[in-house]
């Protein structure tokens, strides 16, 4: 590879290449308001139990158990993205004897591994990406805000869903992870980074 990313980490080895996600300290410090805020809902859901059993009320739920219920929905709504962006790891394989692309969701204890055949995939592309806010909308003449960036990916035949292996900011950072990911894979190489994908 040519220069080191602070996005993606390679490890080439002679059956597989492996692609792990390296954004570890961002994500962390965008997940825990998330969980603090979810921590301090429950909190609050927590004092109401506390208060009614020191009142001997606790076995008459009728008064406090709509609110704690709704204070417990409202804690996980935050916990969700918050434990994801804090905890979540994604790793690509990519095996050569096997054939096989497994793309990997780690979350600390948690794994899920997902396996796709080769087969699946007709080219790899080196393109650029638009990232659009919802509800935005990209048509002649009208540029939309969003988040710009590059990425490869395996492009999945007979209108499956693709794979992202890696994304950065420079192509060229980029570029050598592309024709390596061709290279494993024995999939053309297709760059389109004249225009822009809207995601």
């Amino acid at each position: 590879m040519a220069r080191d990313s602070r996005h993606f980490a390679v490890d080439d080895q002679p059956d597989v290449l492996h692609v792990r996600d390296r954004r570890r300290v961002v994500p962390a410090l965008v997940g825990l308001p998330f969980l603090a805020t979810a921590a301090y809902i429950w909190y609050g859901a927590w004092l109401i139990l506390a208060s009614h059993a020191r009142a001997g009320t606790l076995l008459v739920p009728s008064g406090y158990l709509p609110m704690v219920l709704f204070l417990a929905g409202a804690g996980a709504l935050f916990a969700w993205p918050g434990g994801r962006l804090t905890l979540h790891n994604r790793q690509v394989r990519i095996r050569r004897v096997d054939r096989v692309v497994e793309v990997i969701d780690d979350f600390l204890v948690l794994r899920r591994v997902r396996r796709r055949p080769l087969s699946d995939f007709s080219r790899v592309a080196l393109q650029r990406n638009l990232r659009t806010p919802r509800g935005s909308t990209v048509g002649r003449g009208v540029t939309a805000r969003g988040h710009r960036s590059v990425s490869v990916d395996l492009k999945a035949a007979h209108g499956a869903d693709d794979v992202r292996v890696a994304f950065e900011y420079d192509p060229d950072i980029l570029r050598p992870l592309a024709h390596r990911v061709a290279g494993v894979t024995s999939l053309a190489l297709h760059e389109a980074l004249d225009r822009e994908h809207v995601e």
